[in-house]
């Protein structure tokens, strides 16, 4: 099978939602079920990515979504608190948040259940999260 690829480029902002729910769901070489897992999956980490990163300057988040014999997202951003995500991503686990008046972490173990693989590689000028669907 010869590998396809589809990338796009996102501001680091909740406003950049909708173009990456579009840019998921176009990616032609993905199944419908694939597509699915792959939204979710896309989505939880780009607003975690929003909401948590330290960014040191307005900065965008790359997308590339590809598939040889296994379906890889690969998401990457340059950010200044790399290792707290990491940390976070780790044991975080579903909770009940007093403060909040919500349930956090769901999101997390979500797209832990629905991948086989998630690799955090911290770069020089950019980290990234590898996803393998």
């Amino acid at each position: 099978m010869s590998r396809k690829q589809c990338r796009i480029r996102l501001k680091s902002d909740f406003s950049s939602l909708p173009d990456l729910e579009s840019f998921v769901t176009s990616c032609g070489f993905l199944e419908k079920e694939e597509s699915l897992r792959a939204l979710i999956v896309s989505t939880e980490l780009f607003q975690n990515i929003v909401s948590y990163s330290r960014f040191p300057v307005s900065t965008a988040v790359d997308f590339a979504i590809s598939r040889n014999d296994a379906i890889r997202l690969a998401i990457s951003w340059a950010t200044l608190n790399f290792g707290e995500l990491v940390r976070a991503s780790g044991s975080t686990s579903p909770r009940f948040d007093r403060a909040a008046g919500r349930y956090r972490g769901l999101g997390l173990l979500m797209c832990r259940n629905l991948s086989k693989s998630i690799q955090y590689k911290k770069g020089l000028f950019k980290s990234s999260v590898i996803i393998m669907l």
